[in-house]
């Protein structure tokens, strides 16, 4: 699992990590833009590709729950929308 240097554990490092864990626990269907290709459809390969970084966002949180790991739903959300943002600047400009 790679962690951005911008992340660290005191502050949004431990949400970054338990997201990349739902990328781990995520299954071939939740990794269906990988099945997409992306030069002929680069618009839908974005799309399927924001949702399952929306699913890893879930999967994460339901695996610090199962851990007993305590997090702090409004830091959750604003982590999650930051780093969803990049995903949806991607979509949104390649629409355009």
């Amino acid at each position: 699992i790679f962690i951005h240097h911008n992340h660290n554990l005191e502050k949004n490092g431990l949400y970054a990590l338990l997201h990349e864990m739902g990328h781990v626990l995520q299954s071939d269907t939740d990794n269906y833009f990988k099945t997409i290709d992306e030069d002929i459809e680069p618009t839908k390969f974005k799309f399927h590709q924001y949702l399952n970084e929306i699913d890893a966002w879930y999967k994460g949180l339901l695996f610090a729950n199962e851990l007993g790991i305590k997090v702090n739903i409004k830091d959750w959300i604003k982590v999650q929308n930051e780093s969803l943002l990049t995903y949806s600047k991607k979509l949104y400009l390649e629409s355009k």
